[in-house]
């Protein structure tokens, strides 16, 4: 099982309780607000590692392009839970 930092859990809850709580996902400045990180590239390094342990997925050059794979104990979500590519934000 990949094991994430403190810090990604926190991101990757982060995101996932925005989708859940707006219907779709927060920008790296909202993120960085919440978790307390200045800079959006310190947001963008935890969201590439994030992706490189394949529990997040980002759209490039899309706005909100964040897509949650997996929850932080690993276990692939649901439809549900997951913004549709097509989706108009």
């Amino acid at each position: 099982m990949i094991e994430l930092t403190n810090r990604q859990a926190l991101i990757l809850s982060t995101i996932t309780a925005f989708i859940e709580r707006f219907g779709f996902p927060p920008t790296l400045r909202e993120i960085g607000e919440a978790v307390r990180i200045g800079s959006n590239r310190g947001v963008e390094t935890h969201i590439e590692a994030l992706c490189k342990k394949q529990f997040l997925h980002v759209v490039p050059n899309q706005s909100r392009g964040i897509r949650v794979l997996k929850n932080a104990q690993g276990e692939s979500l649901t439809l549900r839970h997951v913004v549709k590519e097509d989706s108009q934000v």
